[in-house]
């Protein structure tokens, strides 16, 4: 999700740059800046008062440095498999539709410019340093 954005925003300078040093320079931008997305997200997410397992304790991320992405992910645990609903709304049994609360999506929205300034900074210190 996030590298498809940096990706679709950087296409015009992207090809300047070998694809294992752009590889390198964006795992470099989203391992400096994916911690903040995380916090934002898990500030934006509800707590439920019901649950002993919160959707907010669930969050993570990672890196992986062989495909050149990021990821975030929410939920997973048997208790706390309702993730996707929050995020993207969904329609009960009785017809009404219940709007998502995009956590995820904001903080990532939030947070893109921040990471197209650091793959840039990274890919302008690659370029530098031959």
């Amino acid at each position: 999700m996030i590298k498809a954005e940096i990706i679709r925003g950087g296409i015009q300078w992207r090809d300047r740059f070998h694809p294992t040093t752009f590889r390198a320079a964006t795992v470099d931008a989203l391992e400096q800046e994916l911690p903040a997305v995380v916090d934002e997200a898990r500030q934006n997410v509800l707590v439920s008062p019901f649950s002993k397992e919160h959707l907010r304790d669930t969050i993570e991320y990672g890196v992986d440095r062989q495909k050149g992405m990021g990821w975030i992910q929410a939920g997973g645990t048997r208790v706390v498999w309702y993730a996707h609903l929050i995020e993207r709304g969904f329609t009960d049994r009785a017809g009404r539709y219940h709007p998502g609360m995009r956590f995820m999506g904001k903080a990532i929205q939030a947070h893109s410019v921040e990471i197209m300034r650091k793959l840039r900074s990274n890919l302008r210190r690659r370029l530098r340093h031959g």
